[in-house]
């Protein structure tokens, strides 16, 4: 629930389903405020809250006043805002009050008939990431989200530069009137002036995602990884190979006759090639001396041969 230490007793809360959300403190927004006295007492009493939403629920704001509040005036009144829109204003008297306890549930702005109500809903937004959006528009509506604190969607898409500084991902869409109560109107005068309120209470609407974004709360732990085990498939083995028996021993003989017939023909070739040569062709050359100008070994000048042998390596069993 949001309290404001400078005014014990007085509590806000944000509920859905009646339950209320998640809360946790947060600085407050920079006031544009040009008087320096007000911006001061703005600060002082200002609680800022960011909240953790859901998609497409209904939500209501509870107001409470209770012990060790003491009322010092003739009425307490609350003024609501929802995207910087005029909500409803629930007024609590002395006689309501009584010194004990008074709370009044919010359910969304009320309808000209004084009797109807439009609940008020969390809805996402629809974030346009293309670049085919003007400049001006862009720089308008981050001047609008500055201004308000909370930006303005009235059933339009919004730039994703708009909203991606301050991780806005939801707005506020009021739904279709139900039945509501009878309102009445009261007119008063602020004690202390319009602007000087005794206390202001902000609440920033996030998904869950976007407050890990701005780090208001740490992000969710990472699934853990399990760990990769190596597919190990058990090797193939291989299959012999598979002789195909010849059909009848007579192909068999013809096939070692046809390898016989190579086998003799080549040999044939060999013998033939080196039976071509004579034994007169084959050369050995004389190393001859020189000395004092005479070539030894005699007057003849002459080559002499030897014969050579002829070696035959086929081996003709």
């Amino acid at each position: 629930m949001g309290l404001n230490s400078k005014i014990p007793g007085i509590e806000v809360t944000i509920i859905v389903d009646g339950k209320a959300l998640k809360e946790y403190p947060a600085e407050n927004e920079k006031s544009n405020n040009c008087n320096p006295d007000m911006v001061t007492h703005q600060n002082k009493c200002t609680a800022t809250y960011f909240i953790e939403i859901q998609s497409e629920k209904n939500f209501a704001i509870c107001l409470s006043v209770g012990a060790p509040y003491k009322l010092d005036c003739p009425k307490l009144e609350f003024r609501t805002f929802v995207n910087s829109e005029w909500i409803q204003a629930p007024c609590m008297t002395r006689t309501d009050f009584n010194n004990e306890a008074w709370s009044e549930t919010v359910i969304g702005p009320a309808v000209k008939d004084g009797v109807s109500v439009r609940p008020m809903s969390f809805s996402k937004l629809k974030i346009t990431p293309g670049l085919q959006w003007d400049v001006e528009m862009i720089k308008r509506q981050q001047e609008d989200m500055e201004q308000k604190s909370e930006i303005v969607v009235e059933e339009r898409e919004i730039h994703e530069k708009s909203v991606l500084r301050k991780a806005i991902s939801h707005s506020v869409t009021f739904c279709k009137e139900i039945e509501g109560f009878s309102s009445q109107k009261v007119k008063h005068n602020y004690i202390d002036g319009e602007d000087y309120m005794l206390a202001t209470f902000v609440f920033k609407y996030r998904a869950k995602e976007s407050v890990e974004t701005l780090g208001v709360i740490p992000r969710s732990p990472s699934p853990e990884r399990k760990p990769v085990v190596a597919d190990i498939k058990t090797p193939r083995k291989r299959a012999n190979k598979v002789q195909v028996p010849l059909k009848n021993k007579e192909k068999e003989e013809k096939v070692a006759k046809i390898l016989a017939e190579i086998r003799g023909s080549d040999a044939k070739k060999v013998k033939r090639e080196f039976s071509e040569f004579k034994e007169e062709d084959v050369e050995q050359p004389v190393i001859k001396a020189k000395g004092n100008g005479h070539e030894s070994g005699g007057k003849s000048a002459r080559k002499s041969f030897r014969r050579g042998e002829i070696i035959d390596l086929t081996g003709d069993d």
